[in-house]
């Protein structure tokens, strides 16, 4: 009788310990489990899975170790794939052979690939022309790209003819040019030239890629794409320009001046540049007394 006990408790135990090490969407950083849920299979940005199918966070070193979004799961201090999801960086980001996080060789790319550091993308302004970003002859031009002199896509307002330049929507001709609307955003602004290709907004916590074309999008929209895998609608675009028009206070700090805007990851309250960073590194808050000495920047 105390055989059959003894087996009846290790068979419990096993089946706690698989209970508690069962696969879970959503949780612990785990984007998507293998069918029984027994492990992960791919995590989200920042964390890769190991041999146990956990993910374990990237933790790549250098001062630009921070963007790494895909690391090796068993060795997370080398990196994969970097990108400056946080749109903090003025030149795009990329990973080494050595596994490190490095500026684009182009200053002026926006997206390279991993190793070579080959540009894909250039900033708003400048068209890859063979292999290099070129700055746009056309002022009005956001990218002119395989030549310098003949724009591809031009601010809001404007079309492109068919000499490859930017004119009045009102006067281009109807069968020249790409015929195409431009995007409703304008000219770098505030941000570091950056706005939403989505919703047009110059102001936000922080910036993002589009996960299937790369394009630029603000975090709401960035968000809203990878939890939906669509666009965000109007609707939600005029409530957020709505609330970009209040002024922002630091819920932290209470400054209303900073570099950067960021959000408390869990209750989405406005934070400054300096509190933000702060409780990413350190898990908690900033010390007030900290903030008040050192300011929001």
């Amino acid at each position: 009788m105390r055989y059959v006990v003894v087996f009846v408790a290790l068979l419990l135990a096993v089946a706690a310990g698989a209970s508690a090490h069962k696969c879970v969407p959503n949780k612990n950083n785990c984007e998507k489990c293998n069918p029984s849920r027994s492990k992960c299979l791919s995590c989200y940005d920042q964390y890769s899975v190991n041999r146990k199918g956990q993910c374990v966070e990237c933790k790549v070193p250098g001062d630009l170790g921070w963007t790494c979004v895909k690391c090796k799961g068993d060795k997370p201090s080398f990196c994969l794939e970097c990108n400056d999801w946080e749109g903090e960086q003025p030149t795009g980001v990329y990973a080494t052979h050595s596994g490190r996080c490095k500026y684009c060789p182009d200053k002026h790319c926006d997206s390279c690939d991993s190793i070579s550091g080959k540009c894909r993308e250039c900033r708003r302004g400048f068209g890859l022309v063979h292999g290099k970003c070129k700055k746009c002859g056309d002022e009005e031009c956001i990218s002119c790209n395989k030549n310098a002199n003949k724009c591809t896509l031009c601010y809001s307002g404007n079309m492109v003819n068919k000499a490859g330049k930017c004119v009045k929507a009102r006067a281009a001709e109807p069968s020249g040019g790409t015929g195409a609307a431009s995007p409703s955003f304008g000219p770098p602004g505030g941000s570091g030239g950056k706005c939403c290709t989505n919703c047009g907004t110059a102001n936000t916590s922080s910036w993002r890629k589009d996960p299937q074309n790369g394009s630029t999008l603000c975090s709401a929209c960035g968000q809203y794409k990878k939890m939906n895998g669509t666009d965000r609608p109007v609707k939600l675009r005029q409530r957020q320009a709505a609330q970009d028009e209040q002024p922002r206070v630091c819920t932290n700090c209470a400054i209303t001046e900073t570099s950067n805007w960021r959000r408390h990851p869990l209750t989405r309250e406005m934070l400054c540049n300096a509190c933000g960073n702060y409780l990413k590194l350190h898990g908690v808050m900033r010390p007030l007394v900290t903030a008040q000495s050192e300011g929001g920047y």
